[in-house]
């Protein structure tokens, strides 16, 4: 039976639009079209990614054109609007295929009296696509950025009151940019070397960071089984700016750490090898389905000093208290730093909620800096670049729990590091205790990382 990958991204869009988060739907489809042809896979993969990433332009496009707007149209038509209309801005796709595809699967999908109404909206894309419509930067920054680059407004507002106009538009920009999937090598399992000859001879293309020198830049694959050494345990899969968090832990040899908020597991991998056989990592999270994903990752790993446990970050065990070297509280953030990653970020959070995040992060902090034992480290992490989240938390941890004070980042690390510029750098600007990385400088994600020392 033909496929028509059109109507996968279509379906893709409207599993979005019901709640799903969009990489387990990119996932589950390439697992259930594995069968078909390579460029279709990637066909559909880059339409649905590409669609949902530009969507908030792509709207304002469609609502230029029609007298209907978006969020009044059946999802099902909206969603034919927003793939095809990605294809005449970003692709090079035949106008004709675009317009009969689409007419042809709002008809397939039950909609034949809009067919009109489709072709016509796409055709005055069509008509003026090197030409395309936008809002006046003079009469407005805000909405010109937040339509351009396809960003919530209220994101864009944040950006600029706190960072001014030529950052907040480089982020921006940074967070429409294609980013390549990292891994990080154990050297106790697989050499770079080892590593790099395994790549070439599957034709894949590995490139090292100018950060930790066991992580590499990959693309070329099909499938993440691809990569040499996925399935024996001997790589993961961790962006750089998590694994800079584990280095900048200070995690060593034989260290008891927690890691609070683990699943699925990443920074837990890194502090387990980090600490040796003669160390031990706790490695918790909410649900036990999240717990199962850091079981899994332990088993494909074959680590044997790391245990999952279910258990609630907010809620204090005391057979922990003061006993741990490091606590390792990578908390739950409003991710407004790895947009450029997940797409869904930026159309799932409120403005709201970044103020019930931080509250849930002090929260946390709270109760287990109470298992730091004196002369331990708690090290505080998110994935977002938003103040109230981060640098004012620090504020209140240091007011409120006075036996713990900031210590340097990075300090001793240098030969962990590709690179030795941006290692001095990294240092200089981690030399207060806390460092936040905006999106796209160093050519990483956006993260804030924290060291605090119990005297």
């Amino acid at each position: 039976m033909a496929v028509n990958e059109r109507e996968i991204v279509l379906d893709m869009l409207l599993e979005v639009e019901k709640g799903t988060y969009s990489h387990i739907v990119s996932n589950n489809a390439l697992a259930k079209y594995g069968y078909l042809d390579r460029q279709i896979r990637r066909f559909f993969k880059r339409t649905f990614e590409g669609t949902l990433e530009y969507r908030d332009l792509i709207d304002w496009v469609i609502n230029y054109y029609s007298k209907t707007p978006v969020r009044k149209m059946k999802p099902v038509v909206r969603n034919i609007l927003r793939l095809s209309v990605y294809q005449i801005m970003f692709m090079e796709v035949p106008s004709h295929a675009i317009c009969n595809e689409a007419v042809k699967l709002t008809s397939k999908r039950g909609f034949s009296g809009l067919k009109g109404f489709v072709n016509g909206v796409l055709r005055s894309v069509l008509r003026s696509k090197d030409n395309l419509p936008m809002p006046d930067r003079n009469a407005g920054e805000k909405e010109y950025l937040s339509v351009k680059y396809s960003m919530p407004m209220w994101i864009v507002e944040r950006w600029l009151s706190a960072y001014g106009s030529e950052t907040c538009e480089h982020m921006l920009i940074e967070s429409l940019k294609q980013k390549l999937l990292t891994v990080r090598i154990n050297p106790k399992t697989m050499s770079i070397e080892e590593f790099e000859t395994l790549a070439k001879e599957r034709d894949i293309k590995v490139t090292v960071s100018p950060f930790y020198r066991y992580s590499f830049y990959t693309e070329g694959f099909d499938y993440i089984e691809d990569i040499p050494g996925y399935e024996e345990g001997n790589i993961y899969i961790q962006d750089i700016s998590s694994t800079l968090a584990c280095l900048a832990s200070g995690a060593g040899e034989g260290d008891k750490c927690v890691d609070v908020c683990a699943a699925p597991g990443g920074k837990s991998m890194f502090l387990a090898e980090l600490v040796g056989d003669k160390g031990l990592v706790v490695a918790r999270d909410l649900s036990s389905s999240k717990t199962d994903l850091i079981r899994e990752n332990i088993q494909r790993m074959g680590f044997n000093n790391i245990k999952a446990e279910t258990f609630d970050a907010t809620k204090k065990d005391e057979a922990l208290t003061g006993k741990m070297d490091l606590v390792f509280a990578d908390l739950p953030c409003s991710g407004l730093g790895v947009i450029g990653r997940k797409s869904d970020i930026k159309y799932r959070m409120e403005p709201d909620m970044t103020a019930s995040l931080a509250k849930l992060q002090k929260n946390i902090l709270d109760t287990v800096s109470s298992y730091v034992r004196p002369g331990g480290t708690l090290l505080f992490s998110t994935c977002t670049i938003n103040r109230e989240e981060n640098e004012d938390n620090v504020d209140i941890f240091l007011r409120d729990h006075p036996e713990f004070h900031l210590v340097p980042l990075f300090e001793g690390l240098e030969d962990e590091f590709s690179d030795k510029n941006i290692f001095r750098r990294l240092c200089e600007e981690g030399k207060k205790g806390f460092i936040q990385i905006l999106p796209g400088i160093y050519g990483m994600d956006g993260f804030f990382i924290s060291k605090f020392r119990k005297d």
